[in-house]
């Protein structure tokens, strides 16, 4: 027999949209901060590191990467996967 699709609020699917923007921005940023610690990719001077614990922007660009980027894009996934894996 088939199961009734549930349909989903719409700030669900807002909530969503929001979650894979900040999982991309998190990965484009912390890529771009730690290929190149100087900033120089996103054209930010080092400048706006003075009077933080930062020399460069490698640890914030991997704070980026792990924190915002993977952590929002694992949430994502699962999010988006609920309800459709099966258990065995």
């Amino acid at each position: 027999m088939g199961t009734l699709l549930k349909r989903k609020p719409a700030v669900f699917y807002i909530l969503l949209f929001f979650m894979v923007f900040l999982a991309v921005s998190g990965l484009a940023g912390g890529i771009s901060l730690t290929a190149d610690p100087t900033g120089g990719l996103l054209k930010m001077p080092l400048s706006f590191l003075e009077g933080t614990p930062f020399k460069n922007y490698l640890l914030p660009g991997l704070f980026l990467l792990i924190v915002l980027g993977i952590t929002s894009r694992t949430g994502h996934s699962l999010r988006l996967n609920r309800g459709t894996v099966r258990r065995v």
